[in-house]
């Protein structure tokens, strides 16, 4: 399937009222999607009088076996966005992000599986699913294995894609620091020399987008993202809004950097594009861990302008 095929698909996203899902839907409205389903508990960011005849919305919990059967009948293209992925909400209730992050990802897996006409699935990671330290990590890299196992078991084409952090998605850094900063003219921030994978929406959507026409036998893709010291971004952030700075120290489940690609990974991992595929089928190419400190810089410059544009 290409890019170009996706005018003539039915498509399902879950977690499709975020701020990364909304903006799939309108990317897949643009393309001419035959049919876009949004399966989601509400609809806030996507417009419930929207006058698209294309759109099907489907109010449900992603861990409702029975709804997710029917959500996928007929569709040919799943995007799973749909996830717990607040780091202090998985630390504070495990049970929930198990329940969301990986049984309600296995359901939706599974109900696709059954569905014949399901040719492809992405499910969005994170790069907190590599070598993870918190709950949402080991939630996400228990989804990966999920993914994997029933793409093997069933050969179908799923497979799993790791993002860093979005720019100025729900849940991010930014929208924190904006409230705070509204509320008492303050930010916190954990640690300054934390570093951190980050894309922008539109490069997000983008991937998504590409990964479409690709063929997926339970890989893990993750695209080579730059990154930022959180220092950095709270400076400018400081200096754009005339807040000050109160440094707190990191939080349960962070990591001071983040990984992208382990030791062990790096073994069966390989380039492809702008891509690198972790494929435990395979032999890799030989690759070196990756990391965000040791990933392309993002400017103090480029942060200001991605701050005054968002």
């Amino acid at each position: 399937m290409s890019i170009e095929g996706l005018r003539d698909s039915r498509v399902l996203v879950t977690g499709g009222t975020g701020s990364v899902g909304s903006a799939l839907v309108e990317e897949l409205r643009r393309l001419g999607a035959r049919e876009i389903r949004v399966l989601a508990r509400g609809q806030s960011l996507v417009s419930r009088s929207s006058s698209a005849a294309d759109i099907r919305f489907v109010e449900a919990d992603i861990a409702d076996a029975a709804k997710l059967a029917d959500a996928v009948k007929g569709i040919d293209v799943v995007f799973h966005l749909a996830a717990l992925k607040d780091v202090a909400a998985c630390e504070a209730d495990p049970d929930a992000a198990m329940r969301t992050n990986v049984v309600g990802s296995a359901n939706l897996l599974m109900a696709a599986s059954n569905e014949a006409g399901v040719r492809r699935l992405i499910a969005v990671s994170s790069d907190k699913a590599c070598a993870p330290s918190g709950v949402l990590g080991m939630t996400k890299a228990l989804m990966e294995r999920v993914v994997t196992q029933i793409a093997e078991e069933g050969a179908r084409s799923f497979g799993s894609v790791r993002f860093g952090n979005v720019w100025g998605a729900s849940g991010s850094v930014l929208k924190r620091w904006h409230e705070s900063a509204a509320q008492d003219r303050r930010i916190d921030v954990t640690d300054p020399m934390m570093t951190r994978f980050v894309l922008t929406p539109r490069e997000a959507i983008a991937h998504l987008v590409a990964l479409s026409s690709r063929s997926f036998a339970g890989e893990v893709v993750a695209p080579r993202m730059r990154a930022y010291r959180l220092g950095d971004l709270a400076d400018v952030f400081a200096q754009e809004r005339g807040v000050a700075v109160r440094v707190i120290g990191a939080r349960a489940g962070e990591k001071l950097h983040e990984d992208l690609v382990s030791k062990d990974e790096a073994l069966t991992a390989r380039t492809e594009g702008d891509f690198i595929v972790i494929d435990a089928r395979r032999a890799g190419a030989g690759m070196s861990p990756t990391t965000s400190a040791d990933a392309e810089r993002v400017s103090a410059t480029e942060l200001r302008e991605l701050m005054r544009s968002w």
